[in-house]
């Protein structure tokens, strides 16, 4: 190994030690930023769409759009937000009902019994007080996060070629074109993941919320609006969107209960096999798998913010991998293998 090959390693190890000291110590900041870049995209997406469907210009149709914006969220919260409020609190005193009613049921049996005795030493051993300062804490991150995102997705959104040109420049002039095809893959990718998640989130909300509505469910908008919010996160948010609706049903009967559980098994499985392949037929499908892991790892990392972002963020790990590794060291089929992954 010549003296110049070492020289290149050892300041190869030096900028990936000085890379994870940066993301060591502000990764929260990065993550609020990739969040905001996930908003911005859609809010450019969405302006481009108008630019090219009306006479405005880029300019007035981002205008335009955050006016719109704008006016539906002030709609929102005049007609949407006093009821979706109230049948939340309701729904937060409804919840012990349905774990007494539970834990009822449970003690019956002896078996039932040892679940309720751990449940109840496990409870005791939590702090309450601690665990009430954490979530309020956890709100006041929560609100300054928002604030964050809204931000870089203003302004991202409004002048995106200023900051992608900035970062260019850090790269050598021989570089740039490579990493400009880089970013637009990535771009592409984030922009029809975006959308491939809204339409679930969408179908399932409506659709959870009529059901419920039919099976005379009390709170139903507010369940139904809380599960097309949590679809947002892949599996798991699916899983925990159930829980609430559970548990109101609970209140009403063990047969209403079952009623819930098999409604949203046929939305779930309406939306994995039908609606999400549609819409997310030009998007990178993740293997659920790689998905879940994602989703575990993020957790133990970052918390809650972490697994909300940790999908996308797993699917522009494989668009980087493909554009820089799989296509670079492919011949002949495999790039077509690469294609068929990121849905291209």
């Amino acid at each position: 190994m010549n003296k110049s090959t070492v020289n290149r390693l050892l300041v190869g190890l030096l900028v990936l030690t000085i890379l994870f000291v940066f993301v060591y110590f502000t990764w929260e900041a990065l993550l609020l930023t990739f969040a905001g870049l996930l908003l911005a995209i859609l809010l450019r997406g969405v302006t481009i769409w108008i630019a090219s469907h009306t006479p405005f210009n880029v300019g007035w149709s981002y205008t335009l759009f955050l006016i719109l914006v704008i006016g539906l969220i002030t709609l929102a919260a005049w007609l949407i937000a006093p009821r979706a409020i109230s049948e939340s609190a309701q729904i937060v005193k409804t919840i012990p009902k349905a774990l007494t009613l539970v834990q009822n049921d449970l003690n019956r049996e002896d078996w039932g019994r040892h679940v309720v005795n751990f449940a109840q030493r496990a409870s005791s051993r939590v702090d309450f007080g601690k665990l009430l300062g954490t979530v309020t804490s956890g709100l006041e991150e929560a609100v300054e996060g928002i604030v964050v995102i809204l931000v870089v997705a203003f302004f991202f959104a409004l002048q995106p070629d200023v900051y992608t040109k900035g970062v260019l420049l850090l790269f050598p002039p021989e570089k740039r074109s490579r990493a400009s095809d880089v970013f637009n893959h990535v771009g592409y990718t984030l922009h029809w993941w975006i959308l491939g998640q809204m339409a679930p989130m969408i179908f399932l909300g409506i659709v959870s919320m009529i059901g419920l509505w039919l099976l005379n469910v009390p709170l139903a908008f507010a369940l139904g609006l809380f599960t097309g919010v949590m679809i947002f996160i892949p599996y798991i948010g699916a899983l925990l969107s159930e829980i609430p609706a559970a548990l109101v049903a609970l209140v009403q009967g063990p047969d209403k209960m079952v009623e819930v559980i098999i409604l949203y098994l046929v939305v779930h499985v309406l939306e994995g096999y039908i609606i999400t392949p549609w819409a997310q037929r030009k998007a990178v499908r993740l293997p659920p798998a790689l998905t879940i892991l994602a989703q575990l790892f993020m957790l133990k990392l970052a918390g809650l913010l972490g697994v909300i972002v940790a999908t996308p963020l797993a699917a522009v790990i494989l668009a980087l991998v493909q554009k820089l590794y799989v296509e670079k060291h492919s011949q002949t089929g495999f790039p077509a293998a690469s294609r068929q992954v990121a849905g291209r």
